[in-house]
């Protein structure tokens, strides 16, 4: 068949035709067994281009070898080869052969640029990135050079640089929407969430039915904490492709977000006859029910979870949170002992734990796991203040003084911590300190006078002289009026 024929019979025959025309030559390739049966010389290159443009880049990988055993010097041979790899992401292969395409002209601008594309793939950034800045000192137009240059800076996580990158060609026609792909993406990792949302509003302008644009941009909202308006573009989204499943996920995330519980309960369960048990999804779901006080779905949603994942923390957190608002405290805490063989390190967990320690009387454990929370994070003020009243309610003042102290450093103007800490003051019999930290308690919050009228009998068990207290006070008071 000469070049011709097979052309005329490209541009007739169908991809059906082709289909089976392609499986003949693949079969008498791997075969071998009848040289007359394989595709000749004449039509070999216009056979490995119809098989990438088809996206057959198994069939192209095979023919472009062929086609090189009959031209091994074929510079054009050893590109199609490497972009057949590269498309399957074999990328040593790709770039063995983009090396092989280039021994016989190295200055191609596009096959540097292929080459580029499969370094930057395998992470060899510092090689990518060299071989572009040549490609662009031979042609400092190449807009394709540019965008394989910004996705190498994106991997470098230099996102400034790949932005300037990208403005650089946003304004090309070929390169346009890529580059104002790539720039949504590089000013959402840099929470610069205005700039993002203005390029996908220009991606949408340019093709208002892409509903994976209307995606995009809900989730920069979402990442905003723009819930409503992220609602809307999910809207948008299933309007025109009613069965993304990832929208409809994000629409209960959503919901949820802004505490809509009944609606985000709605979707997720949709999500669930699209697919039956996506693990993240059906711990959404059923956290929802738990925030919905709706304790008996939650749980046993947690429990199929468990059943399915029994290596899942979070899954035995939320049923553990569960069981904890039931009052169930024994069997959540054993729910937060079995999430904490699988992960120490989240604050939360810990807390919840040493909660439900304390409403058990297990004082010691409960100040173990509060201890926990603040070695992990150590500007959880919460917890220093409940470290701090535990130690109080133990009489175990020293302590409670300094973890009080330090949590009223991070904190100057928290007048319950300012309280605790004359309270400690009075119950030592230190009246004059105890009454500059009642003083800035009282000056903040009000209801903490009350608060100290209720708890006189405190004071008097830990034999506090109430009237030496109010009347230091009152002097200390004096002395800030002056």
């Amino acid at each position: 068949m000469s070049n011709l024929d097979f052309n005329n019979y490209f541009d007739d025959q169908s991809p059906d035709d082709m289909n089976r025309r392609i499986r003949k030559y693949r079969r008498a390739v791997q075969s071998r067994k009848n040289p007359n049966e394989l595709p000749s010389p004449d039509i070999i290159e216009d056979l490995v281009n119809y098989c990438l443009d088809n996206e057959k880049f198994v069939e192209a990988g095979e023919f472009a070898n062929l086609w090189l055993e009959y031209y091994p010097y074929s510079s054009e041979a050893h590109t199609k080869k490497g972009l057949s790899a590269l498309n399957l992401d074999m990328y040593e292969t790709a770039i063995s052969s983009f090396d092989n395409a280039l021994k016989f002209n190295p200055n191609d601008s596009e096959i540097l640029i292929y080459k580029a594309d499969a370094l930057e793939s395998m992470n060899e950034l510092i090689i990518a990135e060299q071989t572009i800045e040549f490609v662009l000192k031979l042609d400092p137009h190449n807009d394709d050079a540019y965008l394989i240059y910004g996705s190498i800076l994106q991997k470098k996580a230099d996102y400034d640089e790949a932005i300037r990158i990208y403005n650089f060609i946003v304004e090309s026609e070929d390169h346009k929407q890529e580059a104002l792909q790539e720039l949504a993406v590089c000013y959402t990792i840099l929470s610069e969430y205005e700039k993002a949302i203005d390029c996908y509003n220009q991606l949408i302008d340019e093709d208002p039915y892409d509903f994976e644009q209307w995606f995009n941009l809900s989730l920069v909202y979402s990442y905003n904490n723009q819930y409503e308006k992220a609602i809307d573009c999910l809207d948008m989204t299933l309007a025109i492709e009613e069965d993304y499943y990832p929208a409809i996920v994000q629409k209960g995330d959503n919901y949820s977000a802004i505490g809509k519980l009944a609606e985000a309960i709605e979707f997720y369960e949709l999500s669930t006859e699209y697919v039956p048990f996506d693990k993240d999804v059906a711990r959404n779901l059923a956290s929802a029910y738990a925030d919905n006080e709706q304790f008996g779905h939650a749980i046993k949603l947690f429990t199929k979870l468990i059943e399915k994942h029994p290596y899942n923390y979070q899954a035995y957190f939320g049923r553990g949170i569960c069981l904890d608002a039931l009052e169930q405290f024994d069997s959540a805490l054993d729910d937060y002992n079995r999430a904490l063989e699988f992960n120490q390190s989240v604050a939360e967990l810990w807390y919840a734990k040493g909660d439900t320690h304390y409403n058990l009387s297990q004082n010691y454990e409960a100040i173990t796991a509060y201890k926990k929370v603040i070695e992990i994070d150590p500007f959880n003020i919460e917890c220093m203040e409940d470290l701090g009243r535990l130690y109080l309610d133990l009489n175990m003042l020293d302590y409670s003084e300094e973890i009080l102290t330090e949590c009223l450093s991070l904190t100057p103007n928290h007048s319950e911590v300012s309280y605790l800490i004359g309270k400690i003051h009075s119950f030592n019999n230190r009246f004059k300190s105890a009454a500059k930290y009642f003083f800035n308690a009282f000056s903040i919050n009000k209801d903490l006078i009350l608060l100290f009228d209720e708890e006189r009998s405190d004071y008097k068990k830990n034999n506090v002289n109430i009237r030496k207290l109010r009347n230091a006070i009152e002097e200390y008071k004096s002395q800030q009026s002056k």
